[in-house]
């Protein structure tokens, strides 16, 4: 992949996934996001390869491509000669052409067939790799789904300060942003219109996701200024109302 800022740089988004993911085991060595934020580093490193695989030619495919042609054309040609009468050899093609439509369909069907074989091969390949990006986007949203800035943690742990709560919800919309950029990674090289359909649905959930943890910091920011955060021990057992928000417990 080039380096031009026509391209997404490798290098640059793997540090980028490197460093966000020292910054939250720092920030919350014992909380579980850190273990996500190094999963989210290592499907950075790893997507290099696969995005590779999936853009490298299958040569030995091609070849048995190319093979299958020759030999199809040898066929015709040679059953086309063996034909009898004394009509020029173009004439003797055209009448074998029309006594074998049958065979003549079913072998274009299967040059068809092999020629979009690699593609769907790389296909396969790649939304299933894409579909691996889903899952993971999903687990960093499960993780932020139960810190909600009007209501204490009911997790049996101290609930995170208005500060903490404030870097954890950005952590992951860092970690979704790469994700999506992952995804964009796979079909940079790969022109397949179902791939880049699934990457597309990729980058809408990220974002959509990422929609939903913003509001929260908006409602984190708003209840900070105007100086209505509550206190930890002021809170009250309102699990009932958060689960009534939509709001779990991971």
């Amino acid at each position: 992949m080039s380096s031009d800022y026509r391209h997404l740089s490798v290098e640059r988004l793997i540090k980028a996934a490197d460093s966000l993911a020292a910054h939250v085991v720092e920030k919350f060595p014992d909380a579980a996001l850190g273990q996500i934020a190094n999963v989210v580093a290592e499907v950075t490193r790893a997507a290099i390869a696969t995005a590779e695989r999936i853009n490298r030619p299958n040569w030995w495919l091609r070849g048995g491509l190319i093979v299958l042609s020759a030999l199809v054309l040898a066929g015709a040609v040679v059953v086309a000669l063996a034909l009898p009468g004394n009509e020029p050899f173009l004439a003797r093609v055209s009448d074998f052409l029309v006594k074998a439509q049958g065979a003549v369909v079913f072998l274009s069907a299967a040059v068809v067939f092999f020629w979009t074989f690699e593609t769907r091969f790389k296909r396969g390949k790649a939304v299933k790799a894409i579909y691996e990006l889903r899952v993971l986007a999903h687990v960093i949203d499960m993780h932020q789904l139960s810190k909600d800035p009007e209501y204490c943690s009911h997790d049996g742990r101290e609930a995170y300060s208005a500060e903490e709560l404030w870097h954890y919800l950005r952590y992951c919309t860092e970690m979704l942003a790469i994700i999506s950029k992952i995804g964009q990674m796979y079909v940079e090289d790969f022109h397949d219109s179902t791939t880049l359909t699934a990457v597309d649905q990729l980058e809408r959930l990220a974002t959509g996701l990422s929609q939903k943890i913003w509001q929260k910091l908006m409602i984190l920011e708003r209840i900070h200024n105007a100086g209505e955060a509550k206190r930890p021990a002021e809170c009250s057992d309102t699990a009932d109302a958060a689960v009534a928000k939509g709001y779990v417990t991971p």
